[in-house]
């Protein structure tokens, strides 16, 4: 069983070394702003001949004019883009996962200037030009070009400014294998989460407990969703990659890509990866899974494991600047205890904001009597020398 299990991992990572040596991907280090008079040629191939020369202007030539923004894409040659024709022939600004094979519609071979986003005022006369106006992400130009082997598709990826006045060059790719189709995005590597932590919070005994908080990496253009995964201890070493892609649905938490930052408390019935409820009492340890949005085999990624922890009845708050603070709830009393910090005050809430109790403390250890409290959770908030710390106790 083990050793179909290591050579399943070796045909895996030599598909996918084959599937990466299919497509050249170039990702541009920093991203190039095209702004004021800025013309840039791109070499894709780096076979020494100019592609494609993108062109950001603020002047029209041959056309007279008070002022303009002019956002364009020069095609060398026979190299063809995706469009549609207008009037004029305008690139398409394509989404994720489009499909460039010969059947796409509109392959561009005329014109030499293919406007992207063109604004110009003549006469006092505003027109526009263009079809990634007012476009608040990046897309793709879809092409072909001609190469010492053949045919080539692939895309180069731009954010074009609403107003106009600049475009952004992120990277792009190719398929280095003439007349083979490809998708836009594709080559986008899918990169592990960084900054993973996990804090048992809460004293519900279940998920509700922990928060996990983790930044992704700057660019989540290719990313579909992410898996957060919790394993026991016991079961970290053999916990790997394919493991990974194949725990179910039911047995992780999907989180879709959303402004940062990533934090979160889980749901009272969450599972481990193995299936069952996670309780108290086990060392469990948290992984993420990075899934791509590619269409056919999307990538995945998986982060580095957080350290070991547990749900405990006997809670441990042990914030960032080292403080570790313990609170145990017992009989109607509440004792908070602390070896490196001292409180300067202690306040009790129910859950609809109302003060049950509220006193000054200067010392490192106090005690909360909770028997004319009414409540089956309450709000701990405890302010010491460094920091206000704000918990939710379960007094059940």
């Amino acid at each position: 069983m083990k050793a179909l299990r290591i050579f399943t991992l070796m045909l895996m990572s030599l598909l996918c070394a084959q599937l990466l040596a299919q497509v050249k991907y170039v990702d541009i280090k920093p991203d190039v702003k095209l702004e004021g008079v800025h013309h840039m040629p791109m070499d894709l191939d780096s076979n020494g001949t100019t592609d494609f020369i993108l062109l950001h202007d603020t002047l029209l030539a041959n056309w007279p004019n008070e002022g303009a923004q002019i956002n364009v894409i020069h095609h060398m040659g026979v190299n063809e883009i995706v469009g549609q024709e207008s009037g004029h022939f305008y690139p398409k600004p394509l989404s994720f996962n489009t499909l460039l094979f010969e059947g796409s519609k509109s392959w561009g071979i005329f014109e030499d200037n293919l406007a992207l986003y063109v604004w110009v005022v003549t006469n006092g006369v505003l027109s526009h030009h263009g079809l990634w106006r007012y476009l608040s992400d990046d897309r793709f130009v879809g092409f072909r070009m001609q190469s010492d082997q053949g045919r080539l598709y692939g895309w180069i990826r731009l954010f074009v400014s609403p107003d106009g006045k600049y475009m952004i060059l992120r990277d792009y790719a190719y398929q280095e294998i003439p007349e083979e189709p490809m998708y836009t995005g594709e080559g986008i590597p899918v990169n592990p989460i960084k900054n993973l932590s996990v804090q048992d919070v809460f004293d519900f005994g279940d998920g509700r407990d922990l928060q996990v908080t983790f930044s992704p990496q700057v660019d989540e253009i290719a990313i579909s969703h992410y898996r957060i995964l919790i394993i026991k201890s016991s079961d970290l070493t053999h916990f790997d990659l394919l493991a990974a892609i194949n725990v179910p649905a039911s047995s992780c938490t999907k989180v879709y890509p959303s402004p940062n930052p990533y934090s979160m408390f889980l749901n009272a019935d969450t599972r481990d990866v193995s299936g069952e409820l996670i309780k108290a009492g086990e060392e469990y340890v948290i992984k993420v899974l990075s899934v791509g949005r590619k269409i056919d085999n999307p990538e995945y990624s998986l982060s580095p494991a957080t350290n070991p922890f547990s749900l405990d009845k006997l809670t441990t708050m042990r914030e960032e600047n080292g403080q570790s603070i313990s609170v145990h709830v017992a009989d109607n009393h509440c004792i908070i205890t602390s070896a490196d910090s001292k409180f300067l005050g202690v306040q009790l809430y129910n859950l609809n904001g109302q003060l049950l109790k509220n006193s000054s403390v200067e010392s490192n250890a106090y005690h909360i009597d909770l028997s004319c409290i009414r409540a089956d959770i309450v709000v701990l908030i405890i302010q010491t020398e460094k920091s206000i710390i704000t918990r939710k106790l379960n007094l059940n």
